[in-house]
């Protein structure tokens, strides 16, 4: 669990950083140095997401499976609603956990290398600008 809480800033540093895999890993243990509670924090909320959620969407199906057990059909039935509601939970609910990453990954990046949020804005948005002149032409 401490492993995957220093290196819950992987896939940010990968995409933004464009490091090797190695180099990746290193990046994301520097980051994330002293800051392990916080990820672990994360991923506790993350958990208990999970629970109450699959709680409301895919237990009472289960449970329902079990009451039937004597009838296949209703068991098919409850167990195939219950994979369409972890199904929902996994389009709602890890989807946060990778939000999070990537805000705690400019956290630490603000926090220890002084990362100014509002220049990176500033650059994307010029950039942003200088592409969607590029392809309207005037007739």
């Amino acid at each position: 669990m401490y492993v995957a809480c220093r290196l819950i800033t992987n896939v940010p540093v990968t995409l933004l950083e464009n490091l090797g895999p190695r180099d990746t890993l290193n990046r994301s243990l520097a980051l994330t140095q002293d800051n392990a509670g916080r990820s672990f924090l994360i991923y506790t909320l993350y958990y208990f997401l999970a629970v109450a959620a699959s709680g409301l969407l895919v237990y009472p199906f289960t449970y329902a499976a079990g009451l039937y057990a004597t009838d296949p059909a209703m068991v098919l039935l409850w167990l195939s609603l219950g994979q369409v509601g972890a199904y929902f939970v996994t389009i709602l609910i890890h989807p946060i956990l990778a939000i999070s990453g990537t805000l705690f990954y400019y956290d630490l990046r603000v926090r220890k290398e002084a990362f100014d949020l509002q220049l990176l804005m500033n650059q994307v948005g010029a950039a942003a600008g200088r592409t969607a002149g590029l392809g309207t032409t005037l007739t």
